[in-house]
């Protein structure tokens, strides 16, 4: 039994939703539009700094290239690193011509922090802070380079050290390698950068190797090493996600392989939107009151006349459908009061038809069993009588009881509308063995199967009705003799039935037209109209019977339906 729940409650519900629902949709969609808001100026914002913090990278980087270059390209350098095997007396006073260049070259920029030239004849030079030991560490690297710059990070206590590293070669005959150069450069501007941005953002920043190597950190991490290299940006891209409360925005810095990373709780970027959500609340909270005030007022008027049409409604249940109920309002509840009015003076004839109704029905239903009994009893005489036949040796007898027994077996069968080609064939056959018993040699009959259309599946009895419209009405019609030829076979994805008369009965033209005629005068065209839309209703509008004329005379009847595998027991 339902519990029962009344109309002032459900209206009170239905209200208190109508209110409160769009109220949160629309504070909710505020809510998520204010923090989008606050997130793309953060974003923005952190762009800036991020694309600044690159500017700076890609400034040291520059620089140091530069001066990379001079220095390969410097007379005193390629001449002093050219001699081959100099004294002692030589490399000195080489080597101060170098260190000459190389005072230049530190005092020239800020950046630079130090130098060391390395040569394979002996001379080595150096000025400022060098990290020997990172030159040579990487020497393979350096010469799979070709000349190209390596970069390398060196830590040093609080600070942190960007150096190159490149092969010096001959300038004149650049297949030539006279040493090794390294430049070790100053990150204190970039390292005040990093510190700036962890100011304005409080949390972490770091720069990254590619392969997860942290290179220049400051504050805390706020997630693991795996969790951030996960979201390394391709090239120079631009990346942002949010993880745990956490949220990490990260960029490729340009024609390095390095990656910098940005970490901030999203409790201290986005605790503005507190505010949003004391108004969303107060916003429910008014919306709540308003509501139920009122529902409270206005239930009671709407909900009085369907109290009293409730207890009207009971009564009728009881059996008493002599009530009337009198409601004067000019609404849909004034409607209702008169359609129940009308309902009740309906009832008892209502009734009074369904019990009619359902005598008829079990009536129709006993006499469809009752014609189920007929052709089962039709067929199981002409076995009695066929063997009977066989008793007298009457053959010819015989053969035609036969065969009319195996037709109204399969008739009366209920096993399914869908059979097999090949079940279709053996009908088909027992209807041609009764038609030569009885036209002789008048009409002759070919049947032609496609071994691969046997199994395929087809609605019962097609092929009989259009066989027996070409004897009646295409040879027999014209009083002389015929043949008729019946083809199946499969093309493509199509079953294709193709029956072909002789005769000259019935033109296409003339049976496509009693095909597709509104109505049908007399039986004529009643058998092929039935397999025609049994066909399209089964298969569809593209499929069903196709009538063309035969160029010898004739009429060619064609049958397309889809070639479906046939599975036992399958219905329409």
């Amino acid at each position: 039994m339902k519990k029962f729940v009344s109309l002032n409650v459900k209206l009170f519900l239905l209200a208190l939703m109508a209110a409160i629902v769009p109220s949160v949709i629309v504070g909710v969609a505020m809510y998520r539009n204010s923090i989008g808001i606050v997130e793309r100026k953060q974003e923005m914002m952190v762009r800036g700094s991020f694309q600044s913090i690159s500017d700076t990278v890609s400034l040291n980087l520059k620089y140091a290239r530069t001066t990379s270059l001079n220095i390969i390209s410097d007379d005193n350098v390629q001449k002093a690193l050219s001699w081959k095997d100099p004294s002692s007396d030589v490399r000195i006073r080489q080597g101060n011509h170098i260190m000459d260049s190389l005072k230049f070259y530190t005092g020239l920029t800020s950046y630079t922090k130090g130098i060391l030239l390395s040569g394979h004849n002996g001379i080595e030079v150096s000025i400022g802070r060098v990290y020997e030991a990172v030159l040579q560490e990487n020497l393979s690297e350096i010469e799979a380079a070709h000349g190209g710059a390596v970069w390398k990070w060196k830590k040093e206590g609080d600070s942190t050290d960007l150096i190159l590293l490149r092969e010096l070669r001959n300038i004149d005959a650049p297949s030539i390698s006279l040493g090794y150069l390294q430049i070790v450069t100053d990150c204190g501007a970039l390292e005040e950068q990093l510190d700036t941005f962890l100011e304005a953002y409080p949390g972490y920043v770091a720069l990254w190797e590619r392969d997860g190597t942290e290179v220049l950190n400051r504050g805390t991490s706020l997630q693991d090493t795996e969790i951030l290299t996960r979201i390394f940006p391709e090239g120079n891209a631009f990346e942002r996600e949010r993880h745990r409360g956490v949220l990490t925005y990260s960029c490729g810095i340009r024609n390095t392989g390095w990656v910098l990373t940005g970490s901030m709780l999203t409790s201290d970027l986005f605790s503005e939107n507190h505010e949003i959500l004391l108004l969303l609340l107060s916003a429910v909270i008014a919306a709540f009151g308003i509501c139920f005030a009122g529902v409270y007022l206005f239930a009671g008027r709407i909900t009085r006349p369907l109290r009293e049409l409730t207890e009207q409604t009971r009564e009728i249940s009881k059996g008493n459908y002599k009530i009337h109920l009198n409601i004067n309002s000019n609404d849909e509840i004034g409607i209702l009061n008169d359609h129940f009015n009308e309902m009740a003076s309906r009832l008892d004839e209502l009734v009074n038809e369904v019990l009619l109704g359902k005598m008829l029905q079990q009536e129709a239903q006993y006499n469809a069993l009752q014609a189920q009994i007929d052709p089962h009893f039709l067929y199981n005489n002409l076995d009695t009588a066929y063997w009977m036949s066989r008793m007298e040796k009457a053959e010819t007898t015989g053969k035609i009881l036969l065969a009319l027994s195996a037709l109204y077996r399969s008739a009366a069968s209920t096993e399914g509308k869908i059979i097999s080609v090949d079940d279709e064939v053996k009908n088909v056959s027992q209807y041609l063995t009764l038609q030569e018993l009885r036209l002789g040699s008048q009409i002759h009959f070919f049947l032609e199967t496609e071994e691969s259309a046997r199994n395929l599946s087809t609605l019962r009895f097609i092929l009989q009705p259009l066989i027996e419209n070409s004897i009646e009405h295409g040879i027999l019609a014209t009083g002389g003799s015929g043949t008729v030829s019946v083809r199946i076979y499969r093309k493509n994805e199509y079953l294709y039935y193709v029956i072909t008369d002789s005769g000259k009965g019935t033109s296409a033209q003339e049976i496509t037209e009693l095909l597709l005629a509104e109505q049908i005068q007399g039986h004529r065209g009643m058998a092929i109209r039935n397999i025609h839309q049994r066909l399209r209703i089964k298969y569809g509008s593209e499929y069903g019977l196709i009538f063309t004329d035969a160029p010898a005379g004739g009429l060619i009847t064609t049958v397309r339906q889809p070639a479906v595998e046939y599975k036992k027991n399958s219905e329409i």
